[in-house]
């Protein structure tokens, strides 16, 4: 079978037929089991996912009856002490795949190989069929599920940007980040990115011009300037540093996610 959390839930027979899950209560729930797929969870911990904090009284009684509807459907759910236990293979579980091949492509990069490591992270973003359990919200512990799924999302993405850049594909970074910005526009590296690849395409104005368009949102929306790494971006595409002109035979490293109250800009690649 094939479980699918990236993007809209999903589960897929061995003949590649859809298994259909309609109900909001049973998707909750076997969404709460597939994120600790393999792991036994306790029923207070499902309940609080699919109900959150205010849970009926029969809430213990529905679950087990979810379950065992569930079951009807799906045959890898198990009791297991006072709680549940999806069992999925190890490649069954796009989310798991995914981050196996996010941990691969990132080390490849690390050990030199910047081709490829950029085929690995393609290979890994193509599992993406839009945001993570998108028609499925999860509560309780759960609840920022989604937003680590999609920060691991965006490492991937800015990490083969980065790649991009290095082999002078301007063209393609510009027209990748566009649509990306949009739907983040207050995070700072992929603006980073952005301005950079800009920059080596020749375009410095318009460099200049998306770092006041950043500036701006950060200023107005949140109330703080950019970060000092964009900041020094800026200055560097303000000097007309050679070293941002030049991206051919440059160090690569991973892009990297940083515990911030908002987003950060790594170091531009120089």
């Amino acid at each position: 079978m094939d479980f699918r959390l990236l993007g809209p839930l999903e589960v897929m027979d061995d003949s590649g037929n859809s298994i259909p899950i309609n109900r909001k209560k049973h998707r909750q729930l076997l969404a709460a089991l597939l994120v600790r797929a393999n792991t036994a969870v306790p029923c207070v911990q499902l309940i609080n996912n699919v109900w959150g904090d205010d849970p009926p009284r029969s809430a213990r009684g529905n679950l087990k009856t979810y379950v065992s509807q569930l079951r009807q459907r799906i045959d890898r759910i198990e009791t297991s002490g006072e709680g549940y236990r999806i069992r999925v293979g190890e490649h069954e579980l796009d989310s798991a795949v995914f981050a196996a091949m996010l941990r691969r492509g990132l080390r490849t990069l690390e050990e030199g190989r910047p081709a490829e490591a950029a085929r690995t992270l393609e290979e890994a973003l193509g599992l993406w069929r839009g945001a993570t359990l998108q028609d499925t919200p999860l509560d309780g512990d759960l609840a920022l599920t989604h937003t680590h799924l999609d920060e691991q999302r965006l490492t991937c993405f800015e990490t083969l940007m980065d790649i991009h850049l290095s082999q002078g594909r301007h063209t393609e970074v510009l027209a990748r980040l566009y649509p990306v910005i949009g739907s983040h526009p207050l995070h700072e590296r992929l603006w980073g990115l952005q301005m950079t690849a800009l920059y080596r395409d020749g375009r410095c104005a318009e460099a200049l011009a998306a770092y006041r368009t950043m500036r701006a949102r950060l200023v107005e929306e949140l109330g703080v300037d950019p970060s000092p790494e964009l900041e020094r971006l800026h200055g560097q595409i303000l000097a007309r540093d050679p070293a941002l002109s030049s991206p051919a035979d440059l160090p690569l490293r991973p892009a990297s996610r940083r515990p911030a109250p908002r987003a950060q800009v790594d170091a531009p690649v120089t």
